[in-house]
């Protein structure tokens, strides 16, 4: 299978990458049980690319509901690694604050874990779009403890 060309999604529109669900819309998924679809907004993929959007899980993540979110996103990846030997993650993390960065801190020390254990050498690149500028500067601290190779493939835009 030919790789999705990455380039072309960094060229692309951000709301052409991460369309906009209304919460009205996103919060009837979430009050009538339909996981599928709360999990889809959230989490989807495309060829080799997983696409993960905090807009939406910051309104469904919770204590009882990060394992779901988790085993989406592995279910993902791993389906992406049937076809291709990596991945791209493309993450929209607009509207990302410290008081949720702190709140969500367990389920972000979890799937960087699980990215580290399950998928060494996996990633081909991380793209993360709309980067709140707390979120670059809490980034440039803990860049000492990513190794250089992963750093190198990690972009903000």
């Amino acid at each position: 299978m030919t790789k999705f060309n990455v380039q072309n999604e960094i060229n692309m529109n951000e709301n052409e990458i991460f369309p906009d669900v209304t919460i009205d819309i996103f919060n009837r998924f979430i009050m009538s049980g339909d996981l599928n679809s709360v999990l889809n907004k959230i989490t989807w993929i495309k060829c080799d690319i997983i696409f993960i959007d905090y807009r939406y899980f910051k309104l469904f993540a919770s204590n009882e509901t990060y394992e779901l979110v988790i085993n989406r996103v592995k279910n993902n990846l791993n389906i992406i690694l049937t076809n291709y030997d990596t991945f791209t993650v493309n993450a929209c993390m607009k509207s990302l604050s410290i008081t949720d960065a702190e709140k969500h801190r367990h389920f972000l020390y979890n799937i960087s874990k699980i990215f580290k254990e399950e998928y060494p050498d996996k990633l081909s690149q991380c793209v993360i779009y709309n980067a709140p500028y707390i979120f670059a500067r809490v980034f440039d601290i803990i860049r000492v403890f990513v190794d250089k190779p992963t750093q190198k493939k990690i972009i903000m835009i």
